[in-house]
């Protein structure tokens, strides 16, 4: 009788502390999303991504086909957007890509204002090698920005707030969540 009630104890032990339950874990493990957030396919389902709320279709800011999808939760703003490469050729060769990635990473003070602090290379994007590119804005919020090619297109997910949010475990689902359908 007590070794039956000493396992009772420990099922509800462990149920109460979650320990053992599916999709535990930190954000961005791989476990469950924090509540609120779900996947949502974008772009007729060639991409996903988990988001706080529903993305907002976001207006073109320049004549490029680039195609943008953006939320705020908290205090961090998620951003996820596509640009159409001119040479899809471009994604079968690594060096065009590292190359694509150094320029953009170089016209990002000119572009979006960004004070680059440190870029980081060779990161899992979306199942593709990518960089992430961590710096502040001109209103002094940090931004942590990643990229990365697939399929002829160039994806960019970044997240904007005040730098704990940046590297908070939110900002690591979101960042850590896109997936590409190839």
């Amino acid at each position: 009788m007590r070794i039956a009630l000493g396992y009772c104890g420990i099922v509800v032990a462990v149920t109460l502390c979650g320990c053992g339950t599916a999709g535990s874990g930190p954000p961005g493990s791989g476990g469950a999303a924090p509540t609120g957030w779900k996947e949502y396919e974008l772009d007729d389902g060639k991409f996903a991504v988990k988001m706080p709320g529903d993305p907002i279709a976001m207006p073109s800011r320049d004549a490029s086909a680039t195609k943008a999808w953006s939320v705020s939760a908290g205090n961090l703003s998620y951003t996820i957007r596509y640009t159409e490469l001119p040479d899809p050729g471009a994604v079968s060769d690594q060096d065009k890509i590292d190359a694509l990635y150094d320029d953009f990473a170089n016209t990002l003070p000119i572009t979006d204002g960004i004070d680059i602090e440190e870029v980081k290379k060779q990161i899992n994007f979306g199942g593709v090698s990518g960089r992430e590119i961590d710096g502040t804005i001109a209103d002094k919020k940090s931004i942590r920005v990643r990229i990365g090619v697939v399929g002829g297109r160039f994806y960019r997910a970044e997240v904007t707030g005040a730098v704990e949010a940046v590297n908070s475990p939110d900002a690591e689902v979101f960042l850590n969540s896109l997936k590409i359908a190839r």
